[in-house]
């Protein structure tokens, strides 16, 4: 595998969305060459607990490999700062907001803090 493929819920959305044909006939492309080489990443979350710290929370597909979580690492480095230590975890459920849904990013209490000591209020997702 060349790098980690995800599949995010919008595309099977698609695959049953009568309206939009051309995105049907594409989503479901996607997903069938997605099954056929069975997905590395089912889905992710990075969580920021503290300024320093971010965790990449990985629900991995059954082809998910240590290449995997190292390509991950790798592209997470080229958007977080070096002085962030990132590590990637296996996980079996991923947060949800009250209203059940999945946030790419959970920043922590700590977070929350700095942020707003520099005039930014973050967005909550608890």
């Amino acid at each position: 595998m060349s790098g980690v493929d995800f599949l995010d819920s919008n595309v099977l959305i698609y695959t049953i969305d009568a309206a939009h044909p051309e995105k049907r006939a594409t989503a479901k492309a996607i997903v069938a060459d997605s099954i056929a080489r069975q997905a590395a990443v089912i889905s992710f979350q990075v969580v920021q607990e503290t300024l320093d710290e971010a965790r990449i929370l990985v629900l991995p597909g059954e082809k998910f490999s240590v290449a995997d979580a190292e390509a991950l690492l790798a592209n997470a480095r080229t958007r977080i700062p070096a002085e962030v230590n990132v590590t990637v975890e296996i996980a079996t459920r991923l947060e949800r907001t009250p209203r059940g849904k999945t946030p790419l990013i959970v920043h922590r209490p700590p977070v929350h803090e700095a942020l707003r000591r520099v005039g930014v209020e973050p967005m909550l997702t608890h």
